[in-house]
Order: C-alpha cells, then sequence, then structure tokens
C-alpha cells in the first residue's frame, strides 16, 4: 500500500494508492529501439513495454482524459517533466522534451533508449551506451 500526498489549498490531503504487485516486484527497467517515426515526431513508442508503467497513469486519448497520477519523468535535459501516458497513441502525453533529448544525445534510428523506475511513477531515460570490453 502507498500513500500520497496531495497538497490543496494549504491542506494536505492523504489517500490511499493500490498498485498490483507485479508493477513493484518485476522490471527495474525497459529498452526502446528508436525509429524514424519517433525521430520525426519527437516520441518514444511505448506499447511493447507499456505494461512497464502503473495502469493509474494510462489515459485516454485527449488532455480532457488523461490518467489519475502523472509520472515522473527524469531525462538529464532539463526538470523533470511530469506526464500520463496518452493511451490511445502509447506516448508520452507530454514530448516536448523528447527532441531536445534525441538532439542532445545525437541519437539516430536503430539507437536504444533505456526506461528505468526508480521509484513507483518516478522514471530515468537515457541512451543505452555500447560496451566495449
Amino acid at each position: 500500500m502507498l500513500f500520497k500526498k496531495i497538497h490543496q489549498k494549504s491542506a494536505y490531503l492523504q489517500f490511499k494508492i493500490s498498485l498490483p504487485k507485479e508493477y513493484t516486484t518485476q522490471m527495474k527497467y525497459v529498452e526502446i529501439e528508436l525509429t524514424q517515426g519517433n525521430l520525426n515526431n519527437g516520441h518514444l513508442y511505448l506499447a511493447k513495454v507499456i505494461n512497464f508503467f502503473p495502469k493509474e497513469s494510462v489515459g485516454g486519448p485527449n488532455i480532457n482524459s488523461k490518467a489519475p497520477l502523472e509520472l515522473e519523468i527524469h531525462c538529464g535535459i532539463n526538470e523533470p517533466v511530469f506526464s500520463d501516458i496518452a493511451g490511445d497513441k502509447n506516448i508520452f502525453r507530454k514530448r516536448s522534451w523528447v527532441s531536445e533529448f534525441f538532439k542532445s544525445h545525437d541519437l539516430a534510428a536503430g539507437d536504444k533508449v533505456i526506461i528505468e523506475k526508480t521509484d513507483v511513477h518516478r522514471f530515468h531515460v537515457y541512451p543505452q551506451r555500447n560496451r566495449t570490453c
């Protein structure tokens, strides 16, 4: 059981969030291979890894149907981004940071991006580095 505090008009509200066990005990990170479509449109396709994210963070097709809980996304180029996932497209709804992320790391189609879970709703996004041994 997770307790979440929300600040509202100088009073804190506390409510319980029940998360299925698989969200807290399984995968710690996922890998996404970039496509030219990702680069052209400034987004990350999340369809193949959608179960990695809490279902409470997947919303509907537009801003009026956003998910009840947003993800905190750290990518190292700015302040954290808070976004849900647009469930019809399986991409982060707020994605203005994605094109900048691609450019700052000089990413190309075929490169891989790692999304690491650092807390229940907190994720770190970074490019996979080539291993040389």
